[in-house]
């Protein structure tokens, strides 16, 4: 086994040859990498014939914006549906402009949080449904609204058997399962983790206790030190491509504070000053990168361990969609949890760094974007 950019193996990288094919005249023996989370512990496989195909054109970005307003939208007429219990955040905004918290008509645990985003209209429902039109308003209500919510199942866990909170925003038009209006779901755990969570938790201990810190910071010191997989970086936060990602062009950011959990961020400007950045990040990805829909994810301590920061770190990971594709998943992924990447990490920096760097150009926006760029910008 090959360990490659680690003296201290926090990354682990196999690297090796595919047996030699016969394809077209021509015999060959590709490169691939096989890359371990250090601290999910999943496994992606990178693969140096779909990464130079899809550099070659041969697979080039499509984009399609023929969007439509939802008419009958579920969450622009969620006052037809809900009675209560309803919670309209009223503090982060005037009049009808403020999110509203129902909850899921489908649970799949015993509390089951829906925070739909405006603006909300009944008539037509036209929503928001692209990336490129969230602002620093959207990701300001997204945050606050999971402090809010995280504050008041945290307070009444005890009467839920609450265990955790589990948060997830779906952004785009086939980022959600059923809805294109721009949500968030919060959902409390009962009775056990989640798989995710459990493993993050294992590997975070050991890695304390092999390195005498906090895996994200160790995760962070070591991304520093290389330099390629590194997005944006000050002294609040830092924002790059996984390492070993379980879709292209994944992101994930790490505040540098040692908080566990949304509770702990109780200042409003730190929360906002986290997240200004990472808007930048996201319609980096639209124009230069054509992800129309993505899922962005935040991990956070279990209700009873959020004193414990040695283990956790609040942070996020941001999923892109291919939205041609009924899943990001195939076999390979159900089936053993191994991800096939068509994207290199480092690659994705190049492309969406020079936003951060310059500001929005462009000569870098995909073709199929470009007339929509200049109407947004």
């Amino acid at each position: 086994m090959v360990y490659r950019n680690s003296s201290d193996h926090f990354f682990h990288e196999h690297v090796d040859n595919s047996m030699p094919i016969d394809f077209r005249g021509e015999t060959k023996s590709p490169e691939y990498i096989v890359r371990v989370d250090p601290i999910t512990g999943d496994t992606t496989t990178i693969s140096e014939e779909r990464v130079k195909r899809l550099e070659e054109g041969g697979y080039g970005v499509s984009v399609s914006l023929d969007v439509k307003p939802s008419h009958g939208c579920v969450l622009c007429n969620y006052e037809d549906d809900y009675k209560k219990p309803v919670i309209r955040h009223t503090n982060l905004g005037d009049g009808e402009n403020v999110p509203v918290t129902m909850p899921n008509a489908y649970p799949y645990e015993r509390v089951s949080w829906i925070t739909a985003y405006p603006p909300f209209d009944r008539a037509n429902g036209d929503h928001k449904q692209l990336v490129s039109q969230l602002d620093y308003t959207d990701l300001d209500f997204l945050i606050d609204t999971l402090y809010e919510i995280a504050e008041m199942e945290y307070n009444r866990r005890e009467e839920t058997n609450g265990i955790a909170l589990l948060d997830f925003s779906n952004i785009g038009i086939h980022a959600g399962s059923s809805q294109n209006h721009l949500h968030s779901q919060r959902i409390v755990k009962t009775g056990f983790l989640d798989p995710v969570q459990r493993t993050m938790r294992a590997n975070c201990r050991r890695l304390f206790g092999q390195n005498g810190e906090n895996a994200f910071d160790t995760y962070i010191r070591e991304e520093l030190k290389r330099g390629e997989r590194v997005l944006f970086e000050d002294d609040d936060i830092f924002i790059g491509t996984s390492f070993a990602p379980k879709v292209d062009n994944e992101l994930i950011v790490i505040p540098k504070s040692d908080f566990t959990h949304i509770l702990q961020m109780d200042a409003r400007d730190y929360r906002e000053k986290v997240l200004r950045y990472v808007l930048g990040a996201l319609h980096a990805l639209f124009y230069y990168k054509g992800v129309t829909d993505l899922n962005l994810a935040t991990y956070q301590a279990p209700f009873d361990e959020i004193d414990d920061s040695t283990t956790y770190r609040w942070h996020m990971r941001i999923f892109p969609r291919k939205a041609s594709l009924p899943s990001q998943q195939g076999g390979s992924e159900f089936g053993y949890r191994n991800h096939v990447i068509s994207t290199m990490p480092s690659q994705t920096v190049r492309t969406l760094k020079p936003w951060f760097d310059n500001g929005p150009e462009e000569s870098l926006v995909v073709k199929g974007l470009v007339d929509h760029f200049r109407k947004n910008k």
